[in-house]
Order: structure tokens, then sequence, then C-alpha cells
């Protein structure tokens, strides 16, 4: 399996996404795109959020060593170490290209 850096909290992962924003001349918004083949957009990282918390989502060790990172088609979510949420929480889709749940409890979903 790929090497995985999980967000540590909601400022690793916003710097991370911002990083990425600002490598691409934008400013990270809601609208931003952070997967352009699927036009995923940073809205939907937001939505995750607040479903599964900044630590249980992560990109893959490579990307978020980049300094140049302008985009990611890989996003990780460890449902290992879900606590009960906010039951008025938005649905997520979390529909991509692939969506695959690793032997070790970590859903992967890319987008081509």
């Amino acid at each position: 399996m790929k090497e995985i850096h999980f967000f540590t909290g909601k400022d690793d992962g916003e710097n991370f996404f911002k990083r990425m924003a600002e490598n691409n001349e934008e400013e990270l918004t809601s609208n931003f795109i952070f997967e352009g083949n699927s036009e995923k957009r940073y809205e939907w990282i937001e939505n995750l959020v607040s479903v599964v918390g900044w630590e249980n989502i992560g990109v893959e060790e490579r990307d978020y060593e980049r300094k140049n990172v302008e985009f990611v088609d890989t996003i990780f979510i460890n449902v290992n170490e879900f606590s009960e949420r906010d039951a008025n929480s938005p649905y997520i889709d979390i529909g991509g290209d692939e969506v695959s749940l690793s032997a070790d409890g970590i859903i992967i979903i890319w987008w081509d």
C-alpha cells in the first residue's frame, strides 16, 4: 500500500490545500478544484471533514511532501478511527472512478 499522510488537524489539512491552490495561482475557496479530471472541488473536502474530521483524511505522502503539488487524484479515509459525529452532518458522496476498502480499514477514493 502507498504511504499515506493523514492530516494532523485542521491547520495541517487546510495548509496542504492552500499550498495546492497557490500553486495553481488561485485562492483556497469552496470552488477550488483539487482534482481536475473529475472537477472535484474543495467544498467536497469541507463536507467530508464535517463528517469524518481532518485526522481521518489523508493523501499520498509523496503528494503531501511535494512543494509544487497542483492536484491530487487519491483521497484516503480512515474508517477505523471514526467517533460518533453530529447526526446532522451532511451526506457525502464518496464516489470516484475507483472506491475501495483496504484490509486495514482505509477507504481509497481515486479519480482518473
